[in-house]
This record gives C-alpha cells, sequence and structure tokens, in this order.
C-alpha cells in the first residue's frame, strides 16, 4: 500500500495523520562572494552587486571588499553574518537596503557585531535613482575610509 493511500485509509477512519514538514529556510543567511578584504557589502543578490555603482562603491573603498548577498534558499551550507565576521575576520559590514538589514538583525541593527562595525545604507536600486541619497552614502563612505578622489563619486 503506498504512503498516500494509507494517509487517506487513516483519514478516513477519523485518525489524525501528522506529516513532519521541511524546515523553513533560514532567511538571515548569506552567500559571501570571493575576496579576501576585511569589509563585507551586504545585499539582496548577486545581481544587484553587479552593476556600475557597485563596482564604484569597491574601487573608492579600496582593500578588496567583498559581496554577499541573501541567500533565498537558506542552505546549511551558507553563512550566518556573525560566523562570517569571526571566520573572516572582517572589520566593516555594509548593509545595502532595509530588507536584508531586517531579514538579519531583525528591528535591532547593531552598530557593532563581533569585530566589525555595522552600517545600514540605501539599497544600492535607491543609490542608483536618488542624488540625496547617493550623496549621504558617499559622505557617510568617505567620512570613515581614507580619502575618497572625486571622480569615483559621480
Amino acid at each position: 500500500m503506498s504512503e498516500a493511500r494509507r494517509r487517506d485509509y487513516l483519514e478516513a477512519l477519523g485518525v489524525d495523520v501528522w506529516i513532519s514538514r521541511p524546515a523553513a529556510p533560514a532567511q538571515d543567511r548569506l552567500l559571501i562572494g570571493q575576496g579576501e578584504g576585511s569589509i563585507l557589502l551586504v545585499c539582496e543578490s548577486p545581481s544587484a552587486c553587479s552593476g556600475k555603482l557597485a563596482g564604484d562603491i569597491v574601487r573608492a573603498l579600496g582593500g578588496e571588499p567583498v559581496w554577499a548577498w541573501l541567500d533565498p534558499n537558506g542552505g546549511p551550507d551558507s553563512e550566518k553574518l556573525d560566523d562570517a565576521i569571526a571566520a573572516r575576520l572582517l572589520t566593516r559590514v555594509i548593509v545595502f537596503g532595509t530588507g536584508p538589514a531586517t531579514l538579519i538583525f531583525g528591528a535591532n541593527l547593531p552598530s557593532v557585531m563581533g569585530s566589525a562595525a555595522i552600517t545600514r545604507v540605501s539599497s544600492l536600486d535607491e543609490l542608483a535613482v536618488s542624488g540625496s541619497k547617493k550623496q549621504a552614502f558617499w559622505a557617510s563612505i568617505s567620512s570613515t575610509t581614507e580619502e575618497v578622489s572625486p571622480a569615483t563619486r559621480q
């Protein structure tokens, strides 16, 4: 007798049937790109960090920042942020957008996690279309890094 037929038979007899469901994917897991830098840039998806603005940000920060994005499957091979900070000796994490920040931290965004300073900024999509948000972003980046040339702020 097949499992489905057995379940139907038990249900017809009035017996409650419990079926185990796979665990929901962990929403706070990250897929981390290649690189060895001490700065982690977190965005929603790999496509978000592949544009011109993302390249400008990497060049402005220097030191080979590493991109990471949310793992939509929440797989066991993906990393939690605090584990990534400890394993990779990260000193700075910049989270792009409210969505990733909320999924990773919940309602309370810490200013420091382990050895890394945490900063939430506008999403890359918002930065691409809003001059004032882009200006605020560059100001926050240049205040905590070495002098950024005006050419990279365009």
